[in-house]
């Protein structure tokens, strides 16, 4: 599968797609099929994601649950993803942001419409981030929902190397040297709610500079009247919920850089260790 404006490198490539009838249950009078996704792997970057924003088809219109229920109209009573992997990539220089070794299994996978917060497939997904990290995800699903997949599901991070976020942070004027982040907790997605509450994150050994100055300094201070603008929102629709119970920093380094001046210089705390409680919009 392929992006017309950027047709290399492709966003959908599968070594091997198996459908296939499960005969055992036409036993019990059910037509229900399994199947077994081989080695796929998803792919976007900075510049594909541009070009989708200009999009004018909206996603919810694009119609593709409708599509893969007239292409394949049974009821999938299992689907297997095996040693799948999904990359992003900010620009051609940035170290991408991996994800490897997908496992994933999802049963009951409907071909007709759910009623909203309705996850009728049990799912379980496990994989490796960023070389040393990994992910857990267990709960339940609605594939078929719109505009976009549904899910309701405890999650397992563990050990995100931080380092792989700095292509992505420092244009938001943050500056990621080291660190690993770990954390879990419980997430609900739907068309009518976003709830995510992480009983707890720790962020150890990290450092983390705000770089202060510059065209990025600016952007940020857009950036923060939107994050207001938008908190205030949030205070007034109960559907939205993000809540950390508890954020630990662990001998991290936080530093400020000041651009403004010549030479620029840097302010530091290192072996820093504390503890924020019930942080939530």
């Amino acid at each position: 599968v392929t992006q017309d404006a950027h047709p290399t490198p492709p966003v959908l490539n599968v070594k091997r797609l198996k459908f296939s009838i499960q005969w055992s249950q036409l036993i019990f009078g059910k037509l229900v099929a399994n199947c077994t996704f081989v080695g796929p792997s998803v792919y976007a970057d900075l510049e594909q994601l541009q070009e989708e924003t200009r999009d004018q088809v909206r996603l919810k219109d694009r119609g593709w649950q409708d599509a893969l229920r007239a292409i394949y109209p049974l009821k999938i009573n299992k689907m297997v993803i095996h040693d799948g992997s999904l990359i992003y990539r900010e620009t051609t220089e940035a170290r991408p942001l991996e994800a490897t070794h997908v496992e994933l299994l999802a049963r009951n996978i409907r071909n007709v419409r759910s009623k909203d917060r309705d996850y009728p497939s049990p799912v379980s997904l496990t994989g490796k981030l960023f070389e040393k990290g990994s992910v857990e995800i267990s709960g339940n699903a609605d594939f078929m929902a719109k505009p976009h997949p549904g899910i309701k599901a405890t999650l397992s991070l563990k050990d995100l190397d931080l380092g792989y976020f700095d292509s992505v942070l420092e244009s938001y004027a943050f500056k990621v040297r080291k660190g690993f982040m770990s954390g879990a907790g419980r997430v609900e997605i739907s068309k009518s709610i976003e709830h995510v509450e992480l009983d707890e994150v720790v962020l150890s050994d990290a450092s983390i500079d705000y770089l202060y100055g510059g065209e990025e300094h600016q952007k940020v201070k857009v950036i923060a009247q939107q994050v207001k603008e938008q908190a205030k929102r949030s205070l007034n629709a109960p559907n939205e919920i993000f809540r950390i119970h508890h954020l630990r920093l662990q001998n991290g380094t936080v530093g400020l850089v000041n651009r403004t001046v010549s030479p620029q210089y840097r302010l530091f705390v290192s072996g820093a260790d504390f503890d924020l409680e019930n942080l939530s919009n």
